[in-house]
């Protein structure tokens, strides 16, 4: 190839390598309980358990899941209120790491849904909700609604309406998407941050699907996603809670003088990034603009013809 090119072709240097770091939207769970506990019950119904709990404490913990005629928990079994769920012969205190890398299909679900179980103790300590409708975590409405900021991020907010200024046309709340997976034998967190729209704080908008498209799209033009990315592991990651000052479950500020106690059943670590010793232009893979994307429409549609 050195010989076959022309002595006036000049001469041509490669770009130089530019190093990067990927960062993804994994955060590794870095810590379980050692040890879960599995009995067999005679209740059938979730509704019966929470009676029973409720019975005992008026806000119970939600730690627990009922599958297949067996009751799971982190929580002893043995201990009240917990034994008077399950058939105390039956109870069996077991070691973690066997049940979540069990190959047995039902028994790695019913772990993934104890862990969504955690999961939700987690963000309901730090004032955020789990819609099953949308199927995702929210944060939800100041007791005003006023906005409400986590750290420099504006997590719930109010916007005007267009045609009156006096009266608010929506809600929007920050929300994630979660999914857990587990890669050569660890188990990480899978999130997608997302939004979630209501009409008065509480009500899902009539337009949320419109609003939701519309906001995703500036996103990607405009990279935000990836600072919400990273507010949200470190909601995970409770780097919000300071100093325990008062174990509470109930709050109005996600940030407050009185802080609560960290979860402890579930730790996540920092997001998994990845350094690469190239590099890829924003503007080579991010969408284009509309009013780009339909001139080069156009040109295609041309080139066609």
């Amino acid at each position: 190839m050195r010989l076959a090119t022309p002595k006036d072709s000049g001469l041509y240097l490669s770009s130089l390598p530019q190093e990067e770091t990927i960062t993804s939207n994994l955060l590794p769970l870095i810590n379980l309980p050692e040890r879960y506990f599995k009995s067999e019950t005679k209740l059938r119904d979730p509704i019966q358990v929470w009676k029973i709990l409720r019975d005992n404490d008026s806000d119970p913990d939600g730690e627990w899941l009922l599958h297949n005629g067996f009751i799971y928990c982190f929580h002893d079994l043995t201990f009240e209120p917990w034994n008077k769920l399950c058939e105390q012969k039956t109870t069996k205190n077991l070691r973690t790491t066997d049940w979540s890398n069990s190959e047995t299909p039902s028994e790695r679900h019913a772990f993934v849904k104890l862990l969504n179980f955690c999961l939700t103790q987690l963000l309901y300590r730090q004032g955020i909700r789990y819609s099953k409708l949308k199927e995702l975590y929210y944060f939800k409405a100041s007791t005003d609604l006023t906005d409400r900021k986590v750290g420099s991020k504006t997590v719930f907010k109010g916007y005007t309406s267009k045609k009156n200024e006096s009266r608010i046309a929506y809600y929007r709340h920050q929300a994630l998407e979660v999914q857990f997976l587990q890669i050569e034998s660890k188990w990480y967190l899978e999130l997608t941050p997302s939004y979630y729209f209501t009409q008065d704080g509480f009500k899902l908008s009539k337009y949320y699907e419109e609003r939701l498209s519309g906001i995703k799209l500036l996103e990607r033009q405009n990279k935000t996603h990836l600072s919400h990315l990273i507010m949200w592991s470190k909601i995970l990651q409770q780097s919000y809670l300071s100093t325990v000052k008062q174990q509470c479950l109930q709050f109005e500020d996600i940030i407050s003088q009185d802080t609560i106690e960290p979860y402890s059943f579930l730790q996540f670590g920092p997001l998994v990034a990845f350094e690469v010793d190239f590099g890829i232009s924003d503007s080579s893979w991010l969408p284009l603009p509309a009013k780009d994307s339909e001139e080069v429409n156009t040109r295609q549609k041309r080139l066609f013809d």
